[in-house]
């Protein structure tokens, strides 16, 4: 009786085992070098983290003002960037100590949560055990690993074969398309960590979204059901989007720096030749079985379109002369194949479990070895290059690598950005129209070396303190950034309209002897509500959900 217990929870979880297992081979050798990678975006979200974590541990929140990281400037980076998510990782971090622990176990969560998705997505639509698995683990050893750049591309392809479940929801269940509990809890949960994905992931379901009401039996109920997981959203993500008006209406931002979208774009050196090989076949076999299979032939199509707007073939060069502010915005094409690998291998699965099911066993193990193939040869690319960035992030024997070598080991977080300062421009305020590239450089000549000068001490209720020493009467820049709802005091008086440069850092009138000036950012009664408002959705919807979702299973027991 015990066995067969055990070998029933065995048949359901051994996907799950295997998921584990294969990423925690892909960060193996980091794992044996004991090695943080720090490039990319690394050192802009490990701020981003530590601020929040800071928070935390101090009790001394504050939403919208960095107090902790950032060069302790007093930017704004959170408040518009995932805040909720950032109280997350940093709360992460402060249980797992340091930066080699923390990269270690959320690119492991990242990861296997990815090939759960893409599982739960390929099992939703051929029931195959084998093949979704085996999807599963091709998709986690194709899309970037958070570790080799810390860029937020690996959290989007971890969200979206969920996002994608709420798709193909659409177009298979005639009877009830949305669960618009669930399409909002995941909205939510996207839009409190990557804003950007958002408006990635509206595109996706929209054609989801438009075939599944032609075939929808009540086109009534369905419209109903988009604008309950729309106002629900709204509710969930209440905070989000008064940031976002905030800093649209409220502020002149700049915007990160701007790049070519042609250089952008994917590359075909991103897969393997036998990936691209499977992709063309699976291509070639939807065209010439175009009306077998209304889904595979779709999802392919969609593939097909992210694939092509992901790549140079698409006109980007055009695009962006007409439309230039989307090389400070949108950036990279290539995140568009974001959308594009989860697409091509939930259609590959269709395809795979369509020839399985004729029952020629030859043919079926031919399958499953392809497949497995895929897999190894993707993953093989994926630890290879997991294992150049673990060798050469700290390659110099340099006094800073060694420096950096020890604070990414350190229980303390915050060695990491001793005199490190962060260079992206990303929503510093924009006082003179000049662009993201001068900005920074304005930004770092006026930090260069300011922590030798100022004392920098976090205050209650949010508030940044800055001292120093003058010699001499005369005006100075401060190492501090001001908005406009930001609160400036100096020596005990408010200053009115201090002059600011270019990206708001002000410049005051030092007095002889010591000097204290202290930054607060004054929120609105008005997002206090909302940021209440978006807490309690959160547990109202997540509770109802939940039970909603124990009292389905229930009944689907029942009906067996």
């Amino acid at each position: 009786m015990i066995n067969k217990k055990v070998e029933s929870i065995l048949k359901k979880i051994w996907p799950y085992i295997v998921f584990a297992i294969v990423a925690f081979i892909l960060i193996s050798y980091q794992i044996q070098k004991h090695t943080t990678i720090v490039v990319a975006d690394s050192y802009f979200h490990f701020s981003r983290f530590y601020d929040a974590a800071e928070q935390i541990k101090n009790h001394n929140f504050s939403y919208f003002q960095m107090n902790y990281s950032f060069n302790q400037t007093g930017r704004i980076i959170n408040g518009f960037y995932g805040p909720f998510f950032a109280y997350l990782m940093g709360g992460l971090l402060l249980l797992v100590k340091n930066w080699f622990n923390f990269q270690i176990i959320t690119t492991f969560l990242i990861s296997f949560i990815s090939s759960v998705g893409m599982y739960l997505c390929s099992k939703k639509i051929n029931g195959n055990t084998i093949i979704s698995t085996l999807v599963g683990i091709i998709y986690m050893s194709q899309v970037k690993l958070w570790s080799d750049g810390s860029t937020f591309t690996s959290i989007s392809s971890m969200l979206v074969p969920f996002v994608l479940l709420c798709g193909i929801r659409m177009v298979t269940n005639h009877e009830k398309p949305i669960n618009w509990i669930q399409l909002a809890l995941i909205m939510g949960i996207v839009s409190q960590i990557h804003v950007l994905s958002i408006v990635l992931f509206i595109i996706l379901l929209l054609p989801f979204f438009i075939s599944g009401l032609v075939k929808a039996k009540s086109k009534s109920r369905m419209w109903l059901d988009l604008l309950f997981a729309v106002l629900i959203t709204f509710l969930l993500t209440a905070n989000i989007w008064f940031s976002l008006c905030y800093a649209k209406l409220g502020e002149n931002l700049f915007n990160p720096i701007s790049t070519s979208m042609t250089g952008g774009t994917i590359s075909l050196r991103r897969f393997t030749i036998l990936t691209i090989v499977v992709y063309l076949i699976q291509l070639v076999y939807v065209i010439i079985h175009w009306k077998k299979c209304f889904l595979n032939s779709f999802i392919t199509s969609l593939a097909v379109v992210f694939g092509v707007l992901s790549t140079k073939i698409f006109p980007w060069r055009l695009i962006q002369q007409h439309f230039p502010i989307l090389k400070e915005t949108f950036q990279y094409p290539r995140r568009i194949s974001v959308l594009f690998i989860p697409l091509i291998l939930i259609a590959l699965g269709i395809t795979a479990n369509e020839i399985v099911k004729k029952d020629n066993r030859e043919i079926s193990v031919g399958v499953i070895v392809l497949l497995s193939l895929v897999f190894l040869s993707s993953y093989n690319r994926t630890i290879r290059l997991n294992s150049f960035y673990t060798v050469n992030t700290f390659m110099l024997n340099t006094e800073e690598n060694h420096r950096q070598i020890a604070a990414v080991r350190s229980k303390n977080p915050g060695e990491l950005f001793v005199k490190k300062i962060i260079t992206e421009p990303d929503y510093l305020p924009k006082y003179k129209n000049i662009s993201s590239r001068k900005a920074i450089r304005v930004y770092s000549k006026n930090l260069k070396d300011s922590n030798s000068r100022f004392k920098h001490k976090v205050l209650s209720k949010g508030r940044l303190e800055i001292s120093w020493k003058g010699k001499s009467l005369k005006e100075i820049t401060l190492p501090l950034v001001i908005y406009k709802r930001s609160q400036l005091i100096l020596n005990g008086k408010q200053v009115g309209n201090a002059h600011k440069n270019a990206v708001g850092m002000p410049r005051v009138k030092q007095l002889v002897g010591k000097n204290i000036a202290i930054l607060a950012f004054k929120t609105s009664s008005l997002f206090k509500t909302l940021v209440t408002i978006a807490g309690l959705s959160w547990i109202i919807i997540s509770v109802l959900g939940i039970s909603l979702t124990i009292k389905e299973r229930r009944n689907n027991r029942s009906k067996v």
